[in-house]
């Protein structure tokens, strides 16, 4: 797990059962909300 974060949004603006994507660096990363949190991985196209 990596030790260093990086904010990319304030929860209020993920909305719920919906993905966000993020450029983090030259990296593409996936964002959701579900109702058991929130989570995150690679982004593949």
């Amino acid at each position: 797990m990596a030790e260093n974060w990086v904010r990319i949004c304030a929860e209020s603006d993920l909305e719920e059962n919906w993905g966000e994507v993020a450029l983090v660096d030259g990296y593409q990363y996936a964002i959701y909300k579900t109702k058991h949190g929130i989570y995150a991985g690679d982004h593949l196209d």
